[in-house]
């Protein structure tokens, strides 16, 4: 089982997305890969055309994927909890 970076659910199988992080960049200048589970990775491509059809004004802070300090928009993520069944967050993207 892996688990997805964003929400830190548990499945067998994760996307693959390359992300440039600061703190590895010299050592990795192409970039890690970092694993999404579908729910993620849908919700952060939501978010990515809702920004490029509307102009929005990100606000500045940290990157809850990334870590680097940049514009920033907000994506919903479903976040399983034992207590309620989802929990719905907005990540920084």
């Amino acid at each position: 089982m892996t688990y997805c970076d964003l929400c830190g659910r548990a499945i067998p199988t994760v996307n693959p997305v390359r992300v440039l992080r600061p703190l590895l960049k010299f050592a990795y200048p192409e970039g890690v890969w970092a694993g999404l589970c579908e729910n993620c990775l849908e919700s952060a491509d939501k978010t990515r055309v809702k920004v490029e059809k509307e102009i929005f004004t990100g606000t500045s802070d940290k990157c809850d994927l990334c870590g680097s300090k940049t514009d920033l928009y907000a994506a919903e993520m479903h976040i399983p909890d034992f207590s309620k069944e989802i929990v719905k967050k907005d990540a920084m993207l």
